[in-house]
């Protein structure tokens, strides 16, 4: 493994420093500064801009634009969130597998401890009529009554296979009941669950459906401002496996070497603008070319730590030692290797 060398001041012959001098030839060169660049604090603002705070796209007749803001917080949980549903359909099969229910209540249910009590007790009903698994996002109505959108997971194709058709249509009449009864035959209903009911398959990608899924997070995060008592509005089944959490940052080093590497990316394709890159690969260009983009070798690093992030797994302890480091970067670099579970 090349050993990498670490610079805190520019070269004194003027030499771009993006490229490994001619008596170390093939080393990873580290340093602050580059030849025709602007002061490190300067770039390093430029590359690390703060993203825009995420909108909420439902809209409710409110036209002040801070209104829908989310906090921080709320943005990084709706971020997990969304990669947590593309994961799910991963997981279970693809899209085809995936399908989306509605469930409502036959009473004005206000409490939410009470809404997750009914829906607790028809989950086993529902794994037993061959649900594998599920994501769920509670929605609270402007009048106070609480209903659920389910993400669920099935052992049979929903859509794009020719008894598609006819397997949805015989699970939604056992869940949901059929017309000519009033739906009074379905499950939900004997459950005291409502009337309204959605049962259908997801459309389009699972990249475009948790966007609209997690459109009622926002919603209801909107219709809960002002309450002091928190709830609980996403809920996982138990073999649902995790893809994302909010213990990360917008603005960190894997944050800020992403977009450097976004740019390259579209650079190496001849656009030269992040909307030109849109208008020529496409809206879902960043999520299609993931794996090209975090294949790229950035020349430098904006500092320790974006370096850390985008090569911790092939530095070893001693080369952190020999260059120098502090000891934050370096406990940064234990950090990142425990969480992947390398010793």
């Amino acid at each position: 493994m090349h050993q990498a060398e670490f610079n805190s001041a520019p070269k004194n012959d003027g030499d771009s420093l993006d490229a490994p001098s001619e008596s170390n030839t093939g080393e990873i060169e580290y340093c602050l500064l580059e030849k025709g660049a602007s002061p490190p604090a300067a770039r390093s603002a430029a590359a690390a801009a703060p993203l825009p705070r995420q909108i909420n796209i439902n809209s409710n007749g409110n036209l002040n634009p801070n209104a829908n803001q989310l906090t921080p917080y709320r943005a990084k949980k709706r971020f997990a969130v969304q990669k947590d549903v593309e994961g799910f359909v991963r997981q279970w099969g693809g899209e085809d597998y995936c399908a989306e229910l509605t469930l409502t209540f036959a009473e004005n249910i206000t409490e939410k401890a009470e809404a997750s009590r009914r829906f607790n007790s028809l989950r086993p009903a529902l794994f037993a009529l061959g649900v594998l698994s599920f994501i769920g996002c509670w929605e609270r109505q402007m009048r106070g009554a609480w209903h659920l959108h389910l993400l669920i997971a099935l052992a049979h194709p929903v859509r794009n296979q020719p008894d598609a058709r006819v397997y949805l249509q015989g699970l939604r009449d056992t869940i949901c009941g059929t017309t000519e009864n009033e739906h009074k035959d379905g499950l939900l209903v004997k459950r005291g669950f409502g009337y309204i009911h959605h049962l259908a398959p997801i459309k389009k990608t699972a990249a475009r459906f948790a966007g609209y899924f997690t459109s009622y997070l926002t919603k209801t995060w909107k219709a809960l401002q002002g309450e002091r008592k928190r709830v609980r509005l996403i809920t996982y089944a138990r073999n649902v496996v995790r893809c994302a959490s909010v213990h990360f940052s917008w603005n960190g080093p894997g944050g800020i070497n992403w977009r450097r590497k976004k740019r390259m990316f579209a650079f190496s394709c001849g656009c030269f603008t992040l909307e030109m890159t849109k208008e020529n690969l496409g809206a879902t260009w960043e999520y299609k070319y993931r794996l090209e983009i975090a294949s790229q070798k950035l020349p430098h690093y904006d500092s320790a730590e974006c370096m850390i992030a985008d090569r911790f797994r092939d530095l070893t302890l001693a080369s952190l030692i020999e260059n120098n480091l502090p000891l934050a970067a370096i406990e940064y670099w234990m950090r990142l290797r425990r969480k992947e579970g390398i010793g």
